[in-house]
């Protein structure tokens, strides 16, 4: 395994900045929340949850003397509350599956002609596989706030931007009031960490339009550990509808999609939800595969029903606004409560 996500995980070590008071304009309203901090620099930043480490998020630079560039930005590790590491890195069976990462096959840029006519077409092009890099240009952290804002352009195998994306990831930690065990009354306890992904697609700096086709390879990926996968590990796929492992939930449009393992006696578990925003576009399906990949997108309506849905690739003259979260949480869907958790997100309080 790479040795650079190892080491920039030593951020996570460091002295977590100074604890903030809760903001006043939190996207949770009521709800509790544990100040989340930040801290690093545009190579890497670590997050952290109160003073327990939550994340290290890696930006993927131009190329530098001595250095070499990774192929887009992805998130590894990223920790559960009871502290297990959720994520795989580059496991031997598909090695572009990096922790948490944005990415999608089937990308193209029709370059504007001259005088109206139609220009040159450049791809299709498969970022999924990491068949060309997306290259950070730009990063901004605030470490009161907890957000981090990148700036990426996704490159031609030879280095033209086809797709510029704007992502900003915000964590939160959810913690909410349960009857203690001797009945004595109410405590606080975490209930997991919501990291939203709000994601800007445009056309590059040079112009044109761009076209997303459909496809099962995309869109906001994660890689579970192999303790909670299904294939390795003890893990369970379901969904928002009620489904149960691969065959119920691969394809399927829900509001959201989990994979986690039960707590033991020995281990507690732990798991990641992806969640849909009601405001995306496009409802999105879900690339959840037993051994341990889950996937979340809006681009792949005819590879998802084996080409029962039909749709038009998308297009993108202006400015495509796209919003998803990842939910770690320990124990299984229901101890993690995977589904209050979605309302949450979507601003309307669970029962």
């Amino acid at each position: 395994m790479p040795a650079a996500p190892f080491a920039l995980a030593l951020l996570l070590l460091a002295a977590p900045p100074e604890a903030v008071e809760e903001s006043s304009d939190n996207p949770f309203g009521a709800v509790p929340t544990t100040p989340t901090t930040i801290s690093g620099t545009d190579i890497a930043a670590s997050a952290r949850i109160g003073d327990r480490p939550l994340f290290v998020w890696h930006s993927a630079g131009p190329p530098k003397k001595q250095y070499l560039p990774l192929p887009k930005p992805f998130m590894f590790p990223l920790y559960t509350p009871s502290g297990v590491n959720v994520l795989d890195y580059a496991s031997a069976d598909h090695p572009h599956h990096k922790g948490v990462w944005v990415s999608v096959d089937e990308v193209e840029l029709h370059l504007p002609g001259e005088d109206g006519a139609e220009g040159e077409l450049l791809g299709p092009f498969k970022h999924w596989v990491e068949a060309g890099r997306i290259e950070t240009q730009e990063v901004n952290l605030d470490p009161k706030r907890g957000t981090i804002r990148s700036v990426n352009h996704w490159l031609t195998p030879d280095g033209t931007p086809v797709l510029k994306e704007e992502t900003t990831i915000n964590a939160q930690g959810l913690t909410a009031m349960s009857r203690a065990d001797d009945s004595s009354g109410y405590v606080m306890r975490n209930e997991g960490t919501l990291i939203e992904y709000d994601i800007t697609l445009s056309p590059p700096p040079g112009g044109g339009t761009v076209t997303i086709g459909d496809t099962k390879e995309g869109f906001v990926g994660v890689r579970m550990a192999p303790a909670l996968d299904v294939k390795r590990g003890d893990g369970v796929i379901t969904n928002s509808e009620g489904g149960v492992g691969e065959k119920e939930c691969w394809g399927k449009v829900a509001a959201w999609c989990d994979c986690s393992a039960p707590a033991t006696e020995g281990a507690p578990g732990g798991g990641v939800a992806l969640f849909d925003h009601p405001d995306n576009f496009r409802k999105a399906r879900y690339h959840a595969r037993g051994y341990g990949l889950m996937a979340i997108s809006p681009f792949g309506p005819k590879a998802y029903t084996n080409g029962e849905e039909e749709a038009a690739p998308v297009e993108i003259k202006d400015p495509l606004r796209l919003r998803y979260a990842v939910y770690v949480h320990d124990g299984d869907a229901k101890a993690g409560d995977v589904a209050g958790a979605y309302q949450r997100y979507v601003g309307t309080p669970g029962k």
